[in-house]
């Protein structure tokens, strides 16, 4: 599937920015053979008028969203952002029916049942998961095929940098009567500016910041209400609808250009990296994806490792290295072995974990 129209504004002026050649078409771990395995080439369009950078061919969310694969609750940042951003629900949602998209952990839906537990809660993902919370309705979807009710609270947590149609998306609740939106997105803006490794990908599709999200809201009738930043990680939006509302004119981004230099900054470093010793590369999914991809010196590579059990013991797409628990470093007490590690906003409380392991660790550290 080719995006043909602008995501944003809806222009056919998209011209490309920059290209990785045949790249793994997946980030979801996988138990199949690697012959199996499908690459693309990963084209990323700007919009001339509007200046939005996004993916040029996305991939089938039937095999994108084949298994549930990001299973990160429990890790100290992420626990800490379910808990203010479930805050910020509580405090911000409308109506008597939240609707939460992709929320396979059940983190959200767990603690705003606990505090609103006379609220009608539905959960809907592409994934056919295995949820059992009293009070809560699962329903396997597409978020962006769905019928919404006038009454409902739409919650997405991390999700809305997953939509191939944001405007669609949010043209079909207005046109449903949805009285609020709230969302938790990466702060793409900060990611950027601290060059973190991977924020644009297969499943990230467009460059979504603020004044991006702002945009799109106003042109289909909804008024940001409140924003809260968290840490350098994310940042919680609450859209209300105003009928009334006029769309707001927000002046041409100027990203791409800054997007491209960091692409291929990030390309010539990685290509750069010369191991000596026996590596692990951390995390997997995109970033341990990415880094692989590019890395000219993989003989010395032993896998990956991860905390998500979901994607533990399998292989990660595009690569015939597996993927092995933090914990599995302990096996390697008496060995030298060297962590080639991007984390992203999670580095440093990953490179502290594996340190409680193995006291012994050498740190590579990917800096752009």
């Amino acid at each position: 599937m080719k995006r043909e129209n602008c995501v944003v504004c809806n222009s056919t002026e998209l011209k490309e920015l920059y290209k990785i050649p045949n790249f793994p078409i997946c980030i979801s771990s996988s138990n199949e053979p690697f012959t199996s395995d499908e690459y693309k080439d990963l084209i990323f369009n700007t919009c001339d008028l509007c200046d939005c950078v996004q993916l040029k061919d996305l991939i089938d969310i039937k095999l994108l969203y084949e298994n549930n694969h990001n299973n990160t609750a429990d890790t100290p940042t992420w626990k800490k952002h379910h808990q203010d951003f479930s805050t910020f629900v509580i405090e911000s949602f409308k109506g008597n029916e939240i609707v939460e998209i992709g929320g396979s952990s059940g983190t959200l839906a767990k603690n705003i049942i606990q505090s609103k537990p006379d609220i009608s809660y539905i959960l809907i993902d592409l994934c056919d998961l295995d949820i059992d919370i009293p009070g809560v309705k699962f329903i396997q979807a597409n978020c962006e095929d769905y019928v919404y009710n006038s009454n409902s609270s739409v919650v997405m947590s991390h999700i809305f940098e997953h939509l191939y149609n944001p405007y669609d998306f949010v043209k079909k609740l207005k046109n449903n009567n949805v009285k609020s939106v709230i969302i938790s997105v990466p702060d793409m803006n900060t990611w950027l500016d601290k060059k973190y490794l991977s924020f644009l990908h297969v499943e990230h599709t467009f460059y979504c910041d603020k004044e991006t999200i702002i945009r799109i809201f106003s042109q289909c009738g909804y008024m940001c209400n409140e924003i809260k930043y968290f840490d350098n990680h994310s940042i919680f939006m609450s859209f209300l609808l105003n009928n009334n509302l006029e769309s707001e004119v927000l002046e041409k981004s100027i990203v791409s250009l800054k997007l491209k230099s960091y692409f291929e900054l990030r390309e010539n470093i990685l290509k750069n990296i010369v191991l000596t010793k026996k590596t692990f590369i951390v995390p997997a999914g995109h970033f341990g994806q990415l880094i692989y991809y590019f890395l000219k010196d993989k003989e010395n590579i032993i896998g990956f490792l991860d905390n998500d059990t979901s994607k533990c013991d399998k292989r990660v797409y595009g690569t015939i290295q597996n993927v092995y628990h933090m914990t599995d470093i302990i096996k390697y007490n008496d060995t030298e072995v060297d962590i080639l590690i991007h984390g992203g906003p999670y580095t440093n409380e990953i490179k502290k974990q594996l340190l409680t392991y193995h006291s012994k660790l050498q740190f590579i550290e990917i800096v752009l």
